[in-house]
């Protein structure tokens, strides 16, 4: 368990993070359901500090450029 997130298995793991599907109850009249998407956790503590921070600031260069309808856009 996460917070209120259910780590259910393991996807992914690169340089810098894990990829987690996670999970949590949804509650929907009339039913319970559990809802799923990816969670993804940093593992800054096995790399030094200067390239966690470059590894991160590429990542979010590149993420800022991602531009597609199943992905959401900060506004």
């Amino acid at each position: 368990m996460l917070d209120q997130y259910e780590l259910l298995c393991p996807i992914a793991q690169g340089g810098m993070a894990q990829v987690w599907l996670r999970g949590w109850r949804v509650l929907t009249q009339p039913n319970v359901r559990t809802a799923l998407s990816p969670l993804k956790r940093s593992c800054r503590s096995t790399l030094p500090i200067c390239v966690f921070q470059q590894m991160f600031l590429d990542e979010a260069r590149i993420a800022s450029g991602i531009s597609h309808p199943n992905v959401t856009a900060n506004l």
